[in-house]
C-alpha cells in the first residue's frame, strides 16, 4: 500500500514536470517564431463553447458558474490556439474565484477584431503585478503556485499566441 502511494506521487510529479517542459518548449517556439498558425475562418461561438467545455467540470467542482455573452462573428484565427488561450484564462478565473460566483466570457465585435473578455469576481491584481503578469513564471502572489498550482507560464504562452494573431492581451482590475 505504501509503495502504491509513493508510485502515485511519483507519477503525478512526472506529469507535472512533463507539462512544465512542454510549456517551456511552447514559449520558446512562440518567442522564436517557430510556431506556424493554422488559420481559417471560424465562428467565435465555436471557440467559446469548446473553451467552456474544457473547463466546465473544474468550474462545477469549484462551485463556480460560467456564463457567456457573445456577439455573433467569424474570425480568421488558429482555432486550437485561441481555445488554448481561452481555456487558460477561464481556468485561471475559476481557480481564483470564490465559491458560488460567476465567471463570464464576453465577445464583442470591434471593427475587424473580436474583443474577448473573461470577467471574474476574484481577489483582483495589484498595479505592481499587472505589468509583469504576462511574463514567464509570474504569479500574482508567491504562494499561488503552491496553493493553486500552475507554473506561471500559461499567461506568457497566451500572450505569445495572441501576439502571433496580431492582437493584444491585458488585464483590468478593480
Amino acid at each position: 500500500e505504501n509503495n502504491k502511494k509513493m508510485l502515485n506521487i511519483a507519477e503525478r510529479s512526472c506529469a507535472r514536470l512533463i507539462k512544465l517542459i512542454n510549456d517551456l518548449l511552447d514559449v520558446e517556439k512562440f518567442d522564436t517564431g517557430m510556431v506556424i498558425l493554422e488559420t481559417a475562418e471560424i465562428d467565435m461561438g465555436i471557440i467559446v463553447n469548446r473553451s467552456i467545455d474544457a473547463v466546465i467540470t473544474v468550474a462545477e467542482n469549484a462551485g463556480v458558474k460560467i456564463e457567456q455573452e457573445l456577439e455573433s462573428m467569424v474570425v480568421f484565427a488558429d482555432e486550437d490556439r485561441i481555445v488554448q488561450v481561452l481555456v487558460n484564462l477561464l481556468s485561471n478565473a475559476v481557480k481564483f474565484s470564490p465559491q458560488n460566483s460567476t465567471v463570464k466570457i464576453k465577445v464583442t465585435k470591434l471593427g475587424d477584431y473580436a474583443e474577448t473578455s473573461v470577467i471574474d469576481q476574484g481577489r483582483g491584481i495589484s498595479e505592481r503585478v499587472k505589468s509583469t503578469l504576462f511574463q514567464r513564471f509570474q504569479q500574482v502572489e508567491a504562494a499561488d503556485a503552491k496553493v493553486k498550482g500552475g507554473s506561471g507560464l500559461g499567461l506568457a504562452i497566451s500572450r505569445s499566441i495572441i501576439e502571433q494573431h496580431k492582437g493584444s492581451i491585458g488585464v483590468d482590475t478593480e
